[in-house]
């Protein structure tokens, strides 16, 4: 059996691939609780109702939304990077041949699944990630974008999970809670895709008959 195959397992896993990308999710979280502190700081103990938010409140607010996309983007980065190993060990090994083909078929492959949307996980990531990225190309009345274009399947996903057209860290809040515990933060996006690339990598190591290391 080549040895890149192995290599590849492995790497599905290797902390030290996760490590980098984590010690961000970090710095990002601890934005997040400095900028949310800031935010509520200025609500006060009664709070302020949404329309009443001054100028300085409503930028505070964005500014969380745009650290959590953010943090989505990079959970994107690690989806492309595992469903890039797949592609190789696919390439390199017949036995591989039942994976499925196609991103959409991937993130769903062993992954755990949203019950109220019926997403994956990683679908999820990757839907906000896009959302975060693309939204403002989007029509203001999501129900226009019909038909089958990957716009429009994109914005029925994120209907899907309890985003709607307007704030943007509304949604970003929303796609955050379909993925677990909300206390968990944003560190909960990288949890899940590092799950979900543990057992990809049980499972090839089955089909590929290479000595599993966790087993």
């Amino acid at each position: 059996m080549p040895t890149s195959l192995r290599y590849l397992l492995e790497h599905l896993e290797d902390p030290f691939s996760f490590f980098p990308i984590q010690c961000v999710s970090r710095s990002l979280q601890q934005l997040i609780e400095s900028t949310d502190e800031d935010f509520i700081s200025r609500m006060g103990p009664q709070g302020v109702a949404r329309k009443y938010w001054d100028v300085p409140s409503e930028l505070l607010y964005e500014e969380i939304g745009l650290l959590i996309g953010a943090s989505f983007v990079l959970g994107q980065a690690m989806i492309t990077q595992t469903i890039s190993i797949l592609n190789k060990i696919q390439e390199l090994a017949a036995q591989t041949s039942a994976l499925p083909s196609g991103k959409g078929a991937i993130l769903c492959f062993h992954a755990s699944i949203h019950t109220g949307s019926g997403l994956s996980h990683p679908c999820i990531v990757d839907l906000a990630a896009n959302y975060f990225k693309h939204h403002s190309e989007w029509p203001e009345q999501w129900a226009l974008s019909g038909g089958g274009s990957l716009q429009a399947r994109t914005i029925q996903g994120c209907i899907a999970i309890g985003m709607s057209p307007g704030e943007v860290t509304d949604n970003m809040f929303a796609a955050l809670h379909t993925l677990g515990d909300a206390n968990s933060g944003i560190e909960i996006i990288q949890a899940r895709i590092e799950l979900w690339r543990e057992r990809l990598a049980r499972h090839l190591y089955s089909v590929l008959g290479i000595p599993d290391p966790k087993i």
